[in-house]
């Protein structure tokens, strides 16, 4: 992830979320932790712009980063430059003022994992999902005045908001702004209804790259037996 946080005018914090959230194999996301120490050497600030392209990652990385960003005293600011999609749209709600490039995308699914274990084990992971879910449907009702069942029925279909005009429709966002040129590489491949249009974006990384990297990210999956992947 690039992700850079910056004191602004003494009074404005600036933070730059670009990439996976938590800890990654490749050195490239941002842990809850260290996102909590680098919010704190901001000092007083009265106000926060986040500035959030992400394909998500760790369910409980993002939800600690999303609960650090909603408690915190100054007025948030959330822009989505690019995606947030999956358990980066959970953090996009923290903002008290959340915008969506006119070209950008926001997705929210059901939660998901690997596991390994027997029968009763793998019984009380599913258990866990379902907990997890109700928790991200909440959060997405809850800040944003929507109905509980309309956004469960979302969160089951996974559901895209492809372009800002689509969320601000939807509820999910407060503005749309002008398109952004983002240049990011993502492995959407997790994802069963991605857009055409952004899975063409996403062809220009390579095979191998993107091979790699989803090899390397289920592996780790498969050594830690747990959910390691985001709603």
């Amino acid at each position: 992830m690039k992700y850079n946080f910056t004191n602004r005018a003494g009074d404005t914090g600036e933070i730059i979320l670009y990439g996976p959230v938590g800890e990654s194999f490749f050195g490239d996301g941002i842990s809850d932790a260290d996102f909590a120490r680098e919010i704190r050497s901001l000092g007083n600030v009265k106000r926060l712009e986040v500035h959030l392209n992400s394909e998500g990652g760790d369910v409980f990385a993002g939800t600690a980063i999303y609960n650090t960003l909603a408690a915190h005293p100054a007025e948030v600011e959330v822009h989505i430059d690019g995606v947030a999609l999956s358990i980066a749209s959970v953090i996009a709600m923290a903002g008290d003022r959340i915008s969506m490039a006119r070209n950008g995308y926001m997705m929210i699914h059901k939660p998901h994992g690997i596991f390994a274990g027997d029968a009763d084990h793998i019984r009380k992971q599913a258990d866990l999902l379902d907990a997890v879910q109700a928790q991200i449907v909440d959060t997405y009702a809850s800040r944003r005045g929507l109905e509980v069942d309309q956004v469960d029925a979302w969160v089951n279909a996974e559901t895209w908001f492809n372009g800002g005009a689509e969320a601000l429709e939807a509820g999910m966002i407060d503005q749309v702004t002008d398109p952004l040129k983002i240049a990011a590489a993502f492995d959407l491949s997790q994802f069963k209804n991605t857009p055409s249009a952004l899975q063409a974006k996403a062809d220009g990384v390579k095979p191998a790259q993107t091979s790699n990297r989803s090899r390397a990210s289920a592996a780790i999956a498969r050594m830690k037996a747990g959910i390691i992947a985001s709603d």
